[in-house]
């Protein structure tokens, strides 16, 4: 895992808890949408990067055999 990787599962996780906060203290709705779907944009990228990682694991994996 490298740097960016670890700043990126940071940052989803905060604003994915930071967006869940704002909803149950009821915050301003644009902000709270706005901080969501941030958070959704970055967890999609997250588990995009998994599978590509995945895969090129078995990829190589598969290569070496």
């Amino acid at each position: 895992m490298n740097n960016d990787t670890t700043l990126m599962n940071t940052a989803a996780d905060t604003l994915t808890i930071g967006g869940v906060l704002a909803f149950i203290m009821k915050f301003t709705p644009l902000i709270t949408a706005l901080v969501l779907t941030t958070a959704l944009v970055l967890n999609i990228m997250r588990i995009y990067d998994w599978f590509k990682t995945k895969n090129n694991a078995y990829t190589n994996k598969k290569k070496r055999n």
